[in-house]
């Protein structure tokens, strides 16, 4: 309203006291491409604001879809969308600041730029954590065979997987994908990282 308002050089023109009479006394005939100016810079940016507040709407809500492993850990699945969305999103928000409107919604999305980024990066972790626990675990917990023949290696993970199992063990219920970034991302790297060092001794494929 206030760049109708310049454009049109009318002293007053406040959004909430507009009639059809103001609109008629600026002459919309005569001005009409300053009234199409100012109503393609709106759905300008009302198309970016739609998009933002949908990824928003999207991370916000978007559940964990978490399944219970033998009875022991917790664990993540549905890596595929979850990766093929964040992947989506980010391109998107990268798009975005090629947008003559995108100054207007820099600060937001920068902030979700970089949530989605903090949260591919601890997806990335805890999927390769996974898969070696899952890898380890099929060895040394599902043969009695392997683990006569293989006793030292069968106490080491024993051990680790005492002293430090995947991520999300403590999670009962399904949280929603936010919940991993607000966690502190030193505690989080820390115990991923510790447990993935644990398990370089076995040398998972």
């Amino acid at each position: 309203m206030d760049t109708l308002q310049n454009k049109l050089k009318r002293s007053r023109f406040v959004l909430h006291e507009v009639t059809l009479a103001a609109i008629w006394d600026s002459n919309p005939i005569a001005n009409a491409e300053v009234f199409k100016s100012v109503i393609r810079n709106a759905q300008g940016e009302q198309a970016l604001e739609n998009f933002i507040n949908s990824v928003k709407k999207h991370w916000e809500e978007y559940l964990l879809d978490i399944v219970n492993y033998k009875g022991k850990v917790n664990l993540l699945r549905g890596w595929d969308l979850l990766f093929e969305k964040l992947a989506e999103h980010l391109g998107s928000l990268s798009t975005m600041k090629m947008s003559p409107y995108y100054t207007e919604f820099k600060a937001t999305a920068n902030e979700w730029d970089d949530n989605l980024n903090r949260i591919r990066c601890v997806l990335e972790v805890l999927v390769e954590v996974q898969r070696r626990w899952i890898y380890l675990d099929g060895i040394f917990s599902g043969s009695q065979d392997i683990r006569r023949q293989l006793p030292v290696e069968s106490s080491q993970f024993d051990k680790t997987a005492k002293s430090s199992s995947p991520p999300c063990r403590s999670q009962s219920k399904a949280p929603t994908l936010l919940w991993l970034n607000s966690r502190p991302p030193t505690s989080f790297s820390k115990s991923s990282s510790a447990f993935l060092v644990n398990l370089q001794p076995f040398n998972v494929p």
